[in-house]
């Protein structure tokens, strides 16, 4: 599981780096998929916690 969202985040700013070397980066585009990144990292991070305490 943490895998997976680890690949994401590669793809997701490894992508955007590659955008910005060909000067069309767009901040917005970026800020938004960080957002979303740093949303489902934070409940992955809940339903494990969950599980522990379970």
């Amino acid at each position: 599981m943490v895998t997976k969202l680890f690949l994401l985040q590669c793809r997701i700013f490894g992508y955007n780096f590659v955008r910005l070397r060909k000067k069309t980066y767009h901040r917005s585009a970026t800020a938004l998929q960080v957002f979303l990144l740093v949303f489902l990292v934070s409940l992955k991070n809940t339903a494990f916690r969950n599980e522990i305490v379970l």
